[in-house]
């Protein structure tokens, strides 16, 4: 969920992305692997708190607030924009988005009865 639309002002939006570019300085991860359960204690946040911080990171940069993104890999967290990194990255997560896509179209065949439905027909919905 984008939780960042919800904010109404434009200071509102400001003011969250300054206070996340702190906690990523506080964390030092610019261009440096910083492992979840440091940020954990280092934030006083929980693991589920963490992600959502991540996932507001990407939403702050998709509208032009924040300059780099917070990207997750087997090494830790790391605030960056190279490509090298951002590319295996997004490889991944359209694996997993096709993956629980495939898995709602067969869901949804079995539980309403739609064992004529095509992929391109659930698509539409």
């Amino acid at each position: 969920m984008n939780r960042i639309m919800k904010l109404e002002k434009e200071q509102d939006i400001k003011d969250l992305a300054n206070n996340y570019l702190y906690l990523i300085n506080v964390a030092e991860m610019d261009e440096r692997y910083v492992e979840s359960k440091y940020l954990e204690l280092l934030w006083s946040k929980s693991g589920r708190k963490v992600r959502h911080v991540v996932e507001d990171v990407l939403h702050l940069y998709l509208a032009g607030y924040l300059p780099k993104l917070i990207v997750g890999t087997r090494y830790g967290y790391i605030y960056t924009n190279n490509p090298e990194i951002i590319g295996p990255f997004l490889e991944k997560k359209e694996r997993h988005w096709k993956s629980e896509c495939i898995n709602c179209y067969y869901l949804q065949k079995r539980f309403r009865n739609k064992n004529n439905m095509t992929l391109k027909d659930y698509l539409e919905v």
